[in-house]
């Protein structure tokens, strides 16, 4: 029988399960799980999965809880720990039932994408050693709702964990292991990062709970409760510190200036006054926590996802939108300039490019994958900086082993999209549509789940993770400057202002110095970037004249050999 352990399982005389599962006249799982198998057309029609869900153990869960509340309650120890006991012998069962559940209709139904992603990735084989084997059967059903039925089934085993963590001393990677395996299953669907951002990892971390509830809305199949989960999380005004000053802006552009104003009219923004009281405020934050170096890579691309988030979903064309807009380019600006001085100042003692713009590269890349999204909608002052950001980046590669790199990816391009973007509407346009083989068209990669429960992408790759993210930056530059609205062009030694027309990936002939501090004061001056502080003059010529004399070395010494390691523009 189907989730059954051995001495009792799912039979309702189990003195495991609450009496609400004892009830004469109902199917019990096993027969719901059956129709679900063998025909799915009738058990879809009768909402059986819903059914099977709540009635049997979303519904028992809530009586357990609720015994356990009064135990606690009450102090009473025994009747704690014999509680406990049985919900976790009654979560271990369910965990196996939708385990196996899946392998079933995964066989059943002949389902690529479920057996590619999940079964064959050995995650739920502990679960099913022993289980008989599911014959495919002859019936036509849609495929892609018997997927969307094994994705649910994954919500449910990771919903299942979460419980049974609340019974144990420290919480396990599990529930993450099974919400991220649903995010790649359906790409497309919010549901996986709502529940991941009520996980007490995240809770507990406003700006991860955050992020995690704007991405849930951020996609082509957004979960609506993430919505008021966001308001919440942002509700409490916070003052403009670290992270806190993020946060806060979000509250403002999402919510209103005042606390309780979600659903106001976003025709009612702050207007002139958002630099003054949000903006200005904000940025000066950001540059006090760049400079002290206190926000880690995880957290500045959680920074960069929430606030190109907040921006979708917002109209564009509404005052919020385009503050919301404004501030994400300004503090874009201010990222790679800050992280230039650092570079800049700590190049001398040793330490390369990839340790001293960490920071900047895990910011820059998502803001590159939207500028590919759309180019002409960068404000005209952020395209100089980009050109010094790639510059800098250009001094810790090899150019040759650069210009293949682009070569090999000319045909097949998948350098700005990041896996933990996947399905993030903001930066990723595929629509996941199933085909009748209940899979998807799109090429997503080889998309991977870790033991810790982390979603990534398995990519060779032969430096470390570090430089790894160089190259993905560079690349995405390269994208960049092969669009028609560009305003960067790659000269075959270095990026410079220009049009996709001047790229030329072989030889250059350009010896000038790298852009400098005049695009600072002259095109870079205005609007929220006026706070910044003042740059070395001293630190930024020495740094200037050290790497025109590596670019100008490297090109003499590559002069000969353009013709042999030119690569074609990728279009």
């Amino acid at each position: 029988m189907l989730g059954v352990k051995k001495g009792g399982g799912w039979n309702r005389g189990n003195p495991s399960l609450p009496i609400s599962c004892h009830r004469a006249g109902t199917m019990d799982p096993e027969s719901i799980a059956q129709l679900l198998v063998t025909d799915y057309r009738v058990a879809s029609q009768r909402g059986s999965e819903a059914q099977l869900w709540k009635q049997f153990f979303y519904g028992p869960i809530g009586t357990f809880r609720a015994s356990i509340s009064i135990a606690k309650k009450e102090r009473n120890a025994p009747a704690l720990a014999s509680t406990q006991a049985l919900f976790r012998a009654f979560l271990d069962d369910a965990i196996v039932f939708y385990a196996q559940l899946i392998v079933r209709l995964a066989n059943a139904h002949s389902l690529k994408r479920v057996a590619r992603v999940v079964v064959a990735s050995g995650a739920l084989k502990p679960f099913t050693l022993g289980m008989p084997d599911q014959p495919p059967l002859d019936e036509r059903v849609d495929k892609d709702q018997v997927v969307l039925t094994c994705f649910q089934c994954l919500i449910y085993l990771g919903d299942l964990a979460r419980y049974r963590d609340s019974t144990a001393p420290a919480p396990s990677p599990a529930p993450k292991f099974y919400y991220n395996l649903a995010h790649i299953l359906v790409p497309s669907s919010g549901n996986p990062f709502n529940q991941l951002a009520v996980l007490p990892q995240a809770a507990s971390n406003d700006l991860t709970a955050a992020d995690l509830y704007a991405r849930a809305l951020c996609c082509s199949r957004p979960f609506p409760t993430a919505r008021r989960n966001l308001e919440l999380c942002l509700a409490r005004p916070r003052a403009f510190d670290g992270t806190d000053a993020i946060l806060e802006a979000a509250r403002v552009l999402l919510l209103g200036p005042s606390t309780g104003a979600a659903g106001k009219n976003l025709d009612d923004g702050l207007g002139a006054d958002f630099e003054a009281r949000v903006g200005k405020p904000v940025l000066a934050a950001w540059i006090a926590s760049l400079a002290a170096f206190n926000l880690d890579a995880i957290v500045m691309a959680q920074i960069a996802r929430l606030l190109i988030a907040v921006r979708a979903l917002l109209p564009s064309a509404s005052p919020r939108g385009t503050d919301a807009g404004r501030l994400l380019w300004t503090l874009s600006q201010e990222c790679i300039r800050v992280s230039l001085e650092r570079q800049n100042r700590i190049t001398n003692v040793g330490q390369g490019v990839t340790e001293s713009l960490a920071d900047a590269l895990a910011f820059v890349h998502p803001v590159l994958a939207l500028v590919v999204r759309d180019p002409v909608q960068v404000p005209s002052h952020l395209w100089p900086v980009l050109v010094e950001f790639g510059n800098a980046l250009m001094r810790g590669v090899d150019v040759r082993k650069f210009k293949n790199r682009m070569a090999s990816i000319q045909k097949q391009y998948r350098g700005v999209l990041d896996a933990e973007w996947v399905g993030f509407a903001p930066l990723d346009a595929r629509a996941f549509d199933f085909n009748t083989d209940g899979d998807f068209d799109e090429d997503l990669g080889e998309m991977a789940v870790d033991e810790d429960g982390t979603g990534g992408a398995v990519r060779p790759t032969e430096d470390d993770a570090g430089m790894e993210k160089v190259w993905l930056v560079l690349e995405a530059m390269w994208k960049v400057s092969s669009l028609p609205d560009s305003h960067i062009a790659f000269s075959g030694i270095r990026w410079r202002m220009g049009s996709e027309k001047e790229n030329s990936p072989g030889r250059s002939s350009e010896k000038g110095p790298v852009l400098g501090r005049d695009f600072f004061e002259g095109e870079l001056g205005g609007g929220l970037s006026d706070t910044r502080p003042p740059i070395s003059t001293q630190a930024r010529s020495s740094a200037e004249a050290v790497f025109e004399a590596e670019m100008v070395a490297r090109e003499d010494e590559k002069a000969e050999k353009a013709v042999e390691i030119g690569f074609v523009q990728m279009q």
